[in-house]
C-alpha cells in the first residue's frame, strides 16, 4: 500500500515546522513536554495517520456474538473505507469492501440478517462470502465470467471472540499481531464471555486524546474520585509497556459493579488468575494499537474501540461482556447494568475535559505544557506514535 508522495511532502513540511516541540516530547519523562497542537488538529497529519496506522494494523470491529448466525452482517466505514463483515452459510466470518464490482455502489447498509447482497442500482447479487452469483444481461458480454467476480476481500480473522480486519495485504498475521497482548490477557479466554450490548458515543476530540486520557493515571483522583475510588496512585502503578504504545497492568481494588456477580461465583478458568492476586479483587487494563482498550475483572470486561472520524471528532464503541455461564440467570441484564452505567459515567466525566482540550488547541494561547511523572503511559504512547509517524518523512 503506497502512500501518496504529495501527502508525505505536506506532512514533512508541517513536521519540520513543529520539530522543536516534537523533540521536547521525545525527551525523558522528567524533561518532556506534551505535543504541539498540530498533531491533534492538522488534516494532513490525520490523513497520514489513517494510512500509516489504521490501514496497516489489525482493527477490532465486532464481537462474534454480533455475527453468529448465517446471514448476519454488519457494515462499517473505517477511515473512509466501506466494508461488510458477514457470517456465511458455513458460519465463517468474512470481510469485503462494500463496493459493487459493476459500478461501485454500496450493496448493503446498516446491520441485519440477509441471504444475499444485492446492488440497489443494477441488482448484481453476491453471496455471503462476497462472490457474484447473479448479474442480469451479462450472458453475452465477451470475456465476462461470473465465477471470476467478487466483492474485493478484506483480510479478517477472529481472536478470542473478537473479529478483526486489516486493509494491508502485506501486514503480519493476526496471530503475530496480538501475540504480546495475548501473553498478558490470553488467560481471560474472551471467547467464553458474551456480549450484553454495544453502545456508541461520539466525542468532539482527536482520537489520540481518548487513548491518552485512558492511560492518564494523573487525572483519576481529580476527575473520578467516586467512579474510580480506591485507585492506586502513579507511584504504585506497575505496568508493562508494549509495542506501538500498548501496555498491560494488573492491580487489586474493590469496585461496586462486581457485587451483583460475586454471588454467582468465579468462572472456573479464572479462579486462580491473575497469579499472586485475589481474583475477586483483581483488575486489569491494557491497550493494543490502534483502537482496542480493555478494562477487566474476572466477573466481566469492558472494551472500548476508538474510531477516528476527523482530526477533531471520534467515536467510541463500548462493549460490556460477562462470562457466558452468567447468562443462565434470568436477571442477567439487571446484573450487567451497573457495569454499563459506570462506564457511561466515566466517559461523560472525561468528555468535557478532552473536548475542552481539543477546542483550546485551536487557540493562539495554547502552549504544550510539561509532563508530570504521573503521565508515564502518556509519554510511552506519544513516543511510539512519533516513531511510527516520523519514519521516512521528507526533510524540509
Amino acid at each position: 500500500m503506497t502512500i501518496d508522495t504529495e501527502l508525505l511532502n505536506q506532512v514533512g513540511k508541517r513536521w519540520s515546522k513543529i520539530g522543536a516541540d516534537i523533540d521536547k516530547a521525545r525527551m525523558p519523562l522528567a524533561e518532556a513536554t506534551h505535543l504541539p497542537s498540530d498533531i491533534y488538529t492538522s488534516d494532513e497529519i490525520f490523513e497520514l495517520e489513517k494510512e500509516r496506522i489504521f490501514k496497516k494494523d489489525w482493527l477490532a470491529v465486532a464481537r462474534v456474538e454480533e455475527l453468529e448466525k448465517p446471514g448476519d452482517y454488519m457494515t462499517f466505514e473505517i477511515v473512509g473505507e466501506p466494508i461488510i463483515v458477514a457470517c456465511n452459510a458455513d458460519r465463517e466470518i468474512n470481510a469485503f469492501y462494500n463496493v459493487c464490482v459493476h459500478r461501485g455502489t454500496e450493496v448493503a447498509s446498516g446491520n441485519g440478517n440477509i441471504k444475499t447482497f444485492s446492488c440497489p442500482y443494477h441488482a448484481w447479487t453476491y453471496d455471503l462470502s462476497g462472490h457474484l452469483v447473479g448479474a442480469a444481461y451479462m450472458d453475452d458480454v465477451k470475456g465476462f465470467d461470473l465465477d471470476d467476480c467478487r466483492l474485493q476481500p478484506v483480510r479478517s480473522g477472529v481472536w478470542q471472540g473478537w473479529v478483526f480486519v486489516n486493509f494491508d495485504d502485506d501486514a503480519e498475521s493476526l496471530e503475530s499481531f496480538v501475540a504480546e497482548y495475548a501473553e498478558e490477557f490470553g488467560a481471560y479466554q474472551q471467547e467464553r464471555f458474551r456480549l450484553n450490548q454495544r453502545v456508541r458515543k461520539t466525542l468532539d476530540c482527536n482520537w489520540k486524546l481518548i487513548h491518552e486520557n485512558f492511560v492518564d493515571i494523573y487525572h483519576f483522583l481529580t476527575l473520578h474520585p467516586d467512579t474510580l475510588a480506591n485507585w492506586q496512585g502513579p507511584e504504585e502503578y506497575q505496568y508493562r509497556a508494549m509495542k506501538h504504545g500498548g501496555y498491560a497492568t494488573f492491580y487489586e481494588n474493590e469496585t461496586s459493579w462486581i457485587k451483583p456477580f460475586q454471588e454467582l461465583g468465579l468462572p472456573e478458568w479464572l479462579a486462580d488468575w491473575p497469579a499472586g492476586m485475589d481474583p475477586a479483587l483483581a483488575g486489569c487494563s491494557g491497550f493494543m494499537t490502534p483502537n482496542f482498550t480493555i478494562f477487566g475483572r474476572v466477573y466481566g470486561i469492558v472494551h472500548v474501540l476508538v474510531w477516528p472520524l476527523s482530526a477533531s471528532q471520534s467515536a467510541v464503541d463500548i462493549y460490556c461482556t460477562v462470562p457466558e455461564q452468567y447468562f443462565d440467570q434470568d436477571d442477567i441484564v439487571e446484573r450487567v447494568t451497573p457495569i454499563e452505567e459506570l462506564m457511561d459515567m466515566i466517559i461523560e466525566e472525561d468528555r468535557p475535559m478532552i473536548e475542552s482540550l481539543q477546542r483550546n488547541m485551536t487557540k493562539g494561547a495554547f502552549r504544550p505544557g510539561r509532563m508530570s511523572t504521573g503521565e508515564m503511559l502518556v509519554h510511552h504512547y506519544i513516543s511510539c506514535y512519533l516513531d511510527r509517524m516520523a519514519d521516512g518523512l521528507p526533510k524540509n
